[in-house]
């Protein structure tokens, strides 16, 4: 079971925010990216809850890098999604005309998307919760 653990804590939490964001996340870029008209249930009208996905991706992906990096550097792969978190969700209090100055799929990601102070706060829960793994897998 200690074999499968780090890909069970990696996979299952994106797993479950990719289906999170295909059926609850409001004015999410997965429909806009695919053309569609937004599905959403809005079952979670929270900012809270709609700020997990920002948990597990720095999560998830912080486990990964220092995973693929032969698990080394825990904190550079937990501060290396720390910064592209921060730069994704504070691109999202650029205006239009500032975000215009992007390549066309960041600029539209960065106009249309809705900044939310809980995201901030989820990337660094994240963030915390990914180097507190790494370090308790390292101790193992």
């Amino acid at each position: 079971m200690k074999k499968y653990l780090l890909p069970i804590l990696i996979a299952l939490p994106l797993l479950l925010t990719a289906l999170f964001y295909l059926w609850f996340r409001q004015g999410t870029v997965v429909y806009q990216a695919l053309g569609l008209d937004s599905q959403q249930l809005h079952f979670f009208n929270s900012e809270v809850i709609n700020g997990l996905p920002s948990f597990v991706h720095v999560y998830s992906l912080s486990l990964i890098t220092w995973w693929v990096n032969g698990k080394k550097y825990g904190l550079f792969s937990t501060l290396l999604w720390v910064i592209i978190n921060l730069v994704f969700e504070l691109g999202q209090l650029l205006n239009h005309d500032q975000a215009s100055h992007f390549p066309t799929l960041l600029a539209d990601y960065f106009a249309n998307g809705q900044f939310s102070g809980f995201d901030i706060a989820a990337i660094f829960a994240g963030a915390l919760a990914a180097y507190l793994t790494i370090s308790k897998i390292k101790e193992a």
